[in-house]
């Protein structure tokens, strides 16, 4: 189907549910683009180490991105029930100006009054994503992209129950149609949340399993069958203003990447010897009303022999982030932002090095509030990369030549509407 038939048969269902109920519509959405240039020539470039799954995003992001939700809700006797729909356009960096028309979200949910409450519900759903905003990293969201039926919100004394049965493809492409590398891994994923711990935090534990249903082992003869990803995380609200979230997670096989990023989360083809731990510290604050900003602290202990974005047997990959701004007015701060991350490559052949980044920002930013999460914003920026002959030249996205540094400057509008 071509986007035009898309955006058409859109137009359609919007006006189908203004028609029926205006009272109900809800509409909203979010956006960023930039216009940007680096130092060496031409426009936008992101800093990057080739094969991590994240990179520091503010003032760090290539191409434009808008995605708009409509929803429409009712009641049916004792049954609350909302449908929603999200298209979304999405151009890539210069290397890549192709503009992506998707439908990141259709979903409708039941909420019976009679279950006390409990949601049951279907479809492609930014359902219970987990993620840190300074970098843009959704560490743990098996269902975004991906077809899935669930029941949520069910009350058990000490928390919530969610049990969600997923459909996750074998392949990254979403233009792959060949039937081998359709929703090969059945994912069922149970969490309880909401759990009290001590005043203002609550724990949240979760088990997902990626269980192989590829024909005739199409996705090779030593893939894992079943394949776990154990998650347990701990949110603290009234810290310094703000809120701290702590998490640990252990994968294995194909959970032994997950990355977050739609159908191409799961390492296909993952084998038992596929593992990877990692803890995450992420402190957001705003401890007055001149001074907000947030922390972020990532450890990766990767062992994916199979996967090909990293081509290493192993690796620890450390991660730090720290992104401070004064609020001069309601309507202007100045925000810095210094991320750094260095691999360290096991079995490394001698004389390689580990690859480090270093990436640091200084914006002058008009925005509408104090608040840490205040849009929307309009950053004029410059932003600084340096990185060591092990990173390589793909850190700067090439466009640096054998230098091992760069800047990039320009402007950045952000907006949640």
């Amino acid at each position: 189907m071509s986007a035009r038939n898309v955006i058409r048969g859109l137009m359609v269902a919007v006006v189908a549910l203004l028609a029926s109920n205006a009272e109900a519509f809800d509409f909203h959405g979010y956006f960023r683009d930039s216009v940007a240039f680096n130092s060496k020539g031409g426009g936008q470039v992101c800093f990057q180490i080739d094969g991590t799954y994240f990179k520091s995003r503010f003032a760090n992001e290539c191409g434009r991105y808008l995605e708009m939700v409509f929803g429409e809700g009712g009641k049916f006797q004792n049954v609350d029930w909302r449908v929603e729909f999200m298209p979304a356009s999405a151009v890539g960096s210069d290397a890549d100006k192709k503009d992506n028309f998707i439908m990141q979200q259709m979903w409708l949910g039941m909420r019976f009054n009679d279950w006390d409450g409990a949601q049951l519900w279907a479809g492609r759903r930014y359902w219970r994503r987990q993620a840190v905003n300074a970098i843009d990293w959704f560490y743990w969201n098996p269902a975004q992209g991906n077809q899935a039926v669930g029941v949520e919100d069910v009350k058990i004394g000490f928390g919530k129950l969610a049990v969600t049965l997923i459909g996750m493809d074998g392949t990254s492409d979403p233009f792959d149609k060949t039937f081998t590398s359709r929703a090969v891994y059945m994912v069922p994923d149970v969490r309880v949340y909401d759990i009290p711990v001590n005043p203002g935090g609550t724990i949240e534990v979760g088990v997902d399993l990626a269980i192989a249903r590829d024909q005739n082992k199409a996705l090779g003869a030593d893939r894992a069958g079943v394949s776990p990803l154990f998650t347990i995380q701990h949110k603290q609200a009234n810290v310094f203003g703000g809120s701290n979230l702590f998490v640990f997670q252990y994968g294995q096989g194909a959970f032994a990447k997950a990355t977050g990023d739609g159908p191409g989360q799961l390492l296909q083809g993952g084998t038992s010897d596929d593992k990877q731990w990692r803890v995450i510290e992420n402190l957001v604050f705003n401890p007055i009303s001149d001074v907000s900003g947030e922390l972020v602290l990532v450890y990766q202990d990767i062992k994916q022999a199979t996967d090909p974005e990293t081509g290493v047997t192993g690796a620890g990959i450390f991660s730090a982030e720290i992104r401070p701004s004064y609020h001069f007015s309601d309507y202007f701060k100045l925000t810095a932002d210094v991320f750094y991350q260095t691999i360290s490559v096991k079995d490394a052949p001698a004389g390689t090095g580990s690859p480090n980044l270093v990436k640091a920002t200084l914006a002058p930013t008009f925005v509408l509030g104090r608040k840490y999460d205040s849009r929307p914003e309009l950053r004029f920026y410059v932003t600084y990369g340096s990185w060591n002959d092990a990173a390589g030249p793909a850190t700067g996205g090439g466009a640096f030549g054998t230098a091992t540094n760069g800047t990039v400057f320009g402007a950045q509008l952000e907006s949640w509407f």
